[in-house]
């Protein structure tokens, strides 16, 4: 008798180490881009711009040495975002823009009413 006993001890033990069910994985919800306006504008210099690079856009026959700029967006829900990136023409204060989630967020242009409606007339019918 003291064998069953110890052996439904020993059964019993063996079910609470079983290693817990594992949880249903969730799928994880994509980040939308949202929509912002650019308040400023600034350039940023590159940390370590080689110095060919350097004399050559002195010299007007090369890209500018900074080549980045830094913007200040206010999103939609009234929030400020800092955004570093290349450089973008067009990109200008006042400006609407899509703020493209990621690690690090960058923003693109959004376009003016004007040029979706010249775009759609461009459409084949």
């Amino acid at each position: 008798m003291p064998r069953l006993i110890a052996a439904a001890c020993l059964l019993g033990s063996l079910g609470a180490c079983a290693a817990p069910p594992h949880p249903v994985a969730t799928a994880a919800r994509p980040a939308l881009a949202e929509r912002g306006t650019i308040l400023a504008v600034r350039p940023v210099p590159r940390r370590n711009p080689r110095p060919v690079r350097v004399l050559l856009a002195q010299l007007g026959g090369g890209p500018p040495a900074t080549g980045n700029e830094e913007f200040i967006v206010r999103r939609e829900d009234g929030g400020l975002l800092a955004v570093v990136q290349p450089e973008m023409p067009g990109l200008r204060p006042g400006r609407p823009v899509l703020i493209l989630p990621g690690k690090p967020p960058r923003i693109g242009p959004l376009p003016s009413m004007a040029e979706r409606q010249g775009a759609a007339q461009q459409l084949p019918r």
